[in-house]
């Protein structure tokens, strides 16, 4: 086979390593930022001192439109 050729596929095949690599290394990073994430979110929400009912309110107000209760 040609030597330019040959050259070529060992470089492909050394691009193709490293994107193999970076995909893992991005599912691992994704992986540990939605744990940070919910960590943060669960220490915000054990501080609040509300009810199960006024919890309940809030979220209803954050998902209906405008923040307005039915």
């Amino acid at each position: 086979m040609n030597s330019e050729i040959e050259r070529i596929n060992a470089e492909i095949e050394k691009y193709k390593t490293k994107i193999t690599q970076f995909q893992e290394r991005i599912r691992r990073l994704e992986a540990r930022r939605t744990e940070l994430q919910n960590t943060e979110i669960l220490g915000r929400v054990e501080v609040i001192t509300a009810t199960p009912e006024d919890l309940a309110a809030i979220m209803r107000s954050l998902t209906n439109k405008g923040g307005k209760t039915k």
